[in-house]
């Protein structure tokens, strides 16, 4: 009886702590939103990670989508694959090609972008990464938000043994960035 007890307590703090990720989530939209143009949240379909990486490597070189257009050209519905990721890139017009991971830092050195995979709360769960600078690569996670961090903690978090490197030769997006100097502050902090 006892432990029947203690799992129906824990069963009902599911829906406050699933309420609790997805305003976490928002919040991190929110404020990714407000510090770069290029940002693209999922909202808080969880089927979304790969549409929306997608859509912001897409803006993050200087073009147009969205999670709703990506999946209407690409994939209407369902988890998306590195190959739809790439599909959706390639229709855009953005260079693409998995590479093994360990070439994370040598892609990110040369201003272009990666798009890979981390666990979160035991689920994969696709993220964008890219603006590397003094050690430190800004991820742009669609569920939380940026941040920025170093590069060997990106490479610990990744959980594939491949990347999708974007080969963005037109616009880098500091660009956009160095447009409004207070974002860049806060966006950048070390």
């Amino acid at each position: 009886m006892m432990r029947s007890n203690a799992f129906q307590r824990w069963v009902k703090c599911i829906p406050s702590l699933v309420i609790t990720s997805l305003m976490l989530g928002c919040t991190g939209q929110y404020r990714a939103e407000t510090a770069y143009p290029w940002y693209e949240g999922q909202g808080s379909n969880l089927e979304n990670c790969g549409p929306a990486t997608a859509a912001m490597a897409v803006k993050w070189a200087g073009g147009q989508s969205g999670v709703a257009y990506a999946k209407a050209v690409t994939r209407k519905s369902g988890w998306w694959l590195y190959e739809d990721i790439a599909q959706h890139l390639s229709q855009q017009g953005l260079p693409n090609e998995l590479v093994p991971a360990t070439s994370v830092y040598r892609i990110l050195s040369k201003n272009q972008s990666v798009i890979t995979r981390i666990k979160v709360v035991g689920v994969p769960h696709y993220v964008f990464i890219s603006d590397y600078s003094r050690g430190k690569a800004l991820l742009a996670d669609p569920l939380q938000g940026n941040k920025r961090i170093p590069i060997s903690a990106i490479r610990a978090m990744m959980t594939d043994d491949t990347i999708l490197a974007i080969r963005s030769e037109s616009v880098f997006p500091a660009a956009h960035l160095r447009q409004e100097p207070k974002l860049l502050k806060t966006a950048f902090t070390p």
